[in-house]
């Protein structure tokens, strides 16, 4: 019995040790590629200009102009083979960003006389897109190789998708999320966080709940049709899960892309009030569905 047991411990731990030691090996190894794929902040970026554009590229920027660069630069770097505009909302930045225009080349730039906020900044960018598709992004990310290519090869094979959502990765290299549920009482919860991203179930295409509005596409005119995003959530927190459940809600589904890989910094913009934001935005949430989850198919 005595023999049984230490055999038991022994296998049980030993397995435990391996896979911290995996864990361990894969996540350093993982973290060194995700650093070495962050971009310097480039002086001067000049892109191509597309005749027939498939995707509209929406960023919404408030300052933070070493991270709008170095988003932009991302961009440029790893979105081959695909016709693309970039229209970026500028909020009434005070730093070097309200001369982006000097800058970079070829890309269309909104300029506000009144703050509007992370939401209705999309909108007004998605207002004037003449894409196919729109790809709503953070400024505060960085694209690594072919992720807008992925979502875009997913449309392509999904054809009851209405919004694409990618992998988001600390600077890290740890989980931000994999995709994103529903809990109970609107409570809201990002797949896989500060998990490792390698693992096999965050490398599987599925459905999910909604996907992060950091770095998310959905079909043009499914967009139009919704209004994009609802106003009442500005100026931030439950629009993209307002959104997702709208597509859904006209008979679309909301998938998770893992190849579309990006690393996103996070709450750049609204950390001072985050909590105050979500939980405000978390009524009006509750209020429009929670008696629309089941039908929905949304277990909570």
């Amino acid at each position: 019995m005595f023999n049984f047991l230490k055999k038991t411990l022994y296998n049980k731990y030993r397995k435990k040790f391996l896979k911290e030691l995996d864990y361990k090996l894969i996540y350093e190894s993982y973290k060194k590629y995700t650093q070495n794929l962050l971009v310097q902040t480039p002086d001067y970026i000049e892109f191509e200009k597309f005749d027939n554009l498939l995707i509209s590229i929406i960023i919404p920027v408030f300052n933070q102009y070493d991270l709008t660069m170095k988003c932009l630069q991302s961009i440029k770097n790893n979105t081959p083979d695909l016709s693309y505009e970039i229209i970026i909302t500028d909020d009434c930045s005070t730093d070097e960003t309200k001369n982006i225009e000097n800058k970079v080349k070829n890309i269309t730039v909104i300029k506000n006389e009144n703050n509007l906020g992370f939401l209705k900044n999309c909108n007004k960018g998605a207002s004037i897109a003449k894409g196919k598709y729109i790809y709503l992004l953070n400024n505060d990310t960085q694209l690594m190789p072919n992720a807008i290519n992925e979502l875009y090869n997913l449309f392509e094979q999904k054809k009851d998708a209405g919004a694409i959502g990618s992998k988001l990765i600390y600077p890290n290299g740890k989980l931000q999320g994999a995709g994103s549920i529903i809990k109970r009482q609107g409570k809201t919860q990002s797949i896989g966080h500060n998990e490792n991203p390698l693992e096999k179930q965050y490398n599987t295409v599925r459905e999910v709940h909604y996907s992060c509005g950091a770095s998310l596409m959905i079909k043009a005119d499914l967009w139009k049709k919704l209004n994009g995003f609802d106003e009442i959530f500005a100026p931030a927190y439950y629009e993209e899960t307002d959104l997702c459940l709208r597509i859904i809600e006209n008979g679309f589904k909301i998938y998770y892309q893992p190849a579309s890989e990006v690393i996103h910094y996070t709450n750049c913009t609204y950390s001072d009030n985050a909590f105050s934001l979500m939980r405000t935005n978390r009524k009006k949430f509750l209020k429009r569905w929670k008696n629309k989850f089941k039908s929905l198919n949304i277990n909570i």
